[in-house]
């Protein structure tokens, strides 16, 4: 059989396990736990096992820039981070995770290599998450149950806690408004914009404040590309813009009493919630001051209880911060490769923006740098 046709077959098997990977990856609380953890690290393991296969095949150089080589720095410190870590077992645990998403994300960029595999995987991805919104909605209204969720009346779907299925949802949210923007069809149009709303409604229904916030900010970026690539942008793009702009003020109108609601709660409680963020932040600060290499990948909720400062005794097993996280576990030299991996991952999409590229392709990557964003 000739090479370059087994290699497509090998491209077309990572595709489809890198898809199951997608799909099925929320289902089990967000993949919290290790018995969840351990399925998508046999499926990174798999994913690796057979781009090796067809690199035997058809070998062609990687690609380098910075993104990878920042990347590498960041996980070589988290390896090392291993060795002084103050609880060994927890950082090897949380290691293999890191690693596997690792494994993902190289294959995924050697993989989808052209527009076509591009677009499916998208597609993929935005169908995914209108499974887990019309999930959540079905939980939400009692159709089906929603016992594990931390907060009751907070939509989470198969999460546990709504302020990560809020990011989930930004994620796919400006994803599929790139698809739209840059989608020819009328059909296509269509069906991306319910989409969009069942996504703008699950999100209103999380109740996650943060999400929101992070929602507002990253829509008005997106409008000020948009204007600022006004020459690029045909007038038919500013019309679905403007209709878009209306369904969602639309929807922030019919939900506005749940919105207020869920701000006038915080001013209610004296942002008590923000107040304990701030707290815990102070902590992760004494912790970073303490052990400025990190005291290891994974054990920040390990060695948070001798820094904490407010007197709460709930659990806190995040900094609800990741740089704050990064660093008070892989150390500052962590944090700075971390930082240097999004610095070049931004640059490398905005230089895009600067290319001799096509209307759709300047519309669908305005959508895929504001998706990066909003999950940040």
């Amino acid at each position: 059989m000739n090479k370059i046709y087994i290699s497509n077959l090998l491209d077309y098997l990572l595709i489809a396990i890198i898809s199951a990977i997608i799909v099925l990856s929320p289902w089990p609380y967000g993949s919290v736990g290790i018995f969840a953890q351990f399925y998508i690290h046999l499926a990174s393991f798999l994913l690796l096992l057979i781009w090796l296969i067809k690199r035997s095949f058809y070998s062609k150089d990687i690609n380098s820039s910075s993104v990878y080589t920042s990347l590498l720095c960041f996980f070589g410190l988290a390896f090392i981070s291993i060795t002084y870590s103050i609880y060994r077992y927890a950082s090897i645990l949380e290691f293999l995770n890191w690693f596997s998403y690792l494994i993902i994300f190289f294959i995924v960029a050697d993989t989808i290599n052209c527009s076509k595999r591009r677009n499916l995987l998208l597609w993929i991805i935005v169908f995914v998450g209108l499974f887990y919104c019309g999930f959540g909605i079905l939980q939400y209204y009692e159709y089906l149950s929603s016992k594990f969720w931390s907060q009751e009346h907070s939509l989470s779907s198969r999460y546990i806690n709504s302020g990560s299925f809020g990011a989930y949802i930004n994620l796919d949210f400006f994803l599929c408004l790139g698809l739209l923007l840059s989608s020819k069809g009328v059909f296509r149009k269509f069906i991306l914009g319910l989409a969009l709303i069942v996504f703008i409604v699950t999100l209103i229904l999380s109740n996650s404040r943060l999400s929101w916030i992070t929602f507002v900010i990253t829509l008005i970026g997106l409008t000020f590309l948009l204007f600022k690539n006004l020459n690029s942008v045909k007038t038919k793009s500013l019309v679905s813009a403007l209709i878009f702009g209306i369904i969602l003020a639309s929807a922030g109108w019919y939900f506005w009493p749940r919105i207020w609601e869920r701000i006038s709660v915080a001013q209610t409680t004296q942002f008590q919630s923000l107040f304990q963020r701030f707290d815990v932040w102070k902590g992760a600060l004494k912790i970073i001051l303490a052990y400025p290499f990190g005291s290891g990948i994974g054990t920040f909720q390990y060695i948070y209880p001798a820094f904490r400062v407010h007197s709460d005794r709930f659990l806190v097993d995040t900094a609800h911060s990741d740089l704050l996280q990064i660093a008070s576990e892989v150390g500052i030299l962590g944090l700075i490769c971390f930082l240097w991996f999004l610095k070049s991952l931004l640059v490398r999409a905005f230089r895009c923006l600067k290319e001799e590229i096509s209307r759709q392709d300047l519309l669908f990557y305005l959508g895929i740098i504001c998706a990066l964003v909003s999950f940040l």
